[in-house]
């Protein structure tokens, strides 16, 4: 009787909502037919189920932890949850926040499964993953440096089993982030003419989770 009342509150949180940039967090996926269907088909977007749901919220809290771990150990932590939007090539992030040293550097928190905080202990380790949602977390810093004009950012990553925490930092890659910005045009180029892109070669871990497969 109480699961069910808070599954039923979870349920309730699931919506579709319609997507009219290229968001930071989404542009390192690795087919851009889905960004284009993120833009000109959200409304036809397979909703998540509930069990994702309470993933969303734990990573929630476990954000938070980060960041009052942060504050009891002395770190200043600014800007926390701001926007920024490029017009030019229709971008838009949402940060975590900066943390200030020296001076503030652009702060992105993440928490995993115990196997992959184990696999990552490089920038490198993230660029070049096997597992695609990492990669994407690369290119979130590119962009997120690129718009906070900086040229390092520290990601905190978050053992979910343990609570065990570690810090990666990452340089701008200028070509990283250029390859980014050109495919931030490819997609506004197909959002505004009304084409989609060809899509990529089937592969279960992206195409069997897609919420468009069933439009693909």
């Amino acid at each position: 009787m109480l699961i069910e009342k808070i599954v039923e509150a979870k349920q309730n949180k699931i919506r579709l909502r319609p997507c009219h940039t290229n968001r930071a967090s989404s542009l390192g996926h690795v087919c851009e037919r889905k960004l284009v269907f993120d833009r000109t088909h959200w409304q036809d977007a397979t909703p998540y189920d509930v069990g994702l749901q309470f993933i969303f919220d734990e990573g929630n809290l476990q954000e938070r932890q980060v960041l009052k771990d942060l504050d009891e150990a002395g770190w200043h932590v600014i800007e926390q949850q701001r926007d920024y939007e490029w017009k030019e090539y229709q971008i838009t992030a949402h940060l975590d926040g900066k943390v200030v040293l020296d001076k503030p550097f652009t702060l992105e928190i993440k928490s995993m499964n115990p196997y992959t905080f184990t696999q990552i202990h490089t920038a490198e380790d993230i660029i070049q993953s096997k597992k695609h949602y990492l990669r994407a977390y690369a290119a979130q810093g590119q962009i997120y440096m690129l718009l906070s004009n900086s040229e390092k950012m520290v990601f905190i990553f978050k053992n979910k089993s343990t609570g065990q925490l570690k810090e990666i930092w990452m340089d701008l890659d200028y070509q990283f982030a250029e390859e980014l910005i050109q495919k931030a045009v490819r997609i506004n180029t197909h959002v505004n003419a009304g084409t989609i892109p060809d899509p990529i070669p089937w592969n279960e871990d992206v195409c069997g989770r897609c919420a468009f497969a069933h439009i693909c």
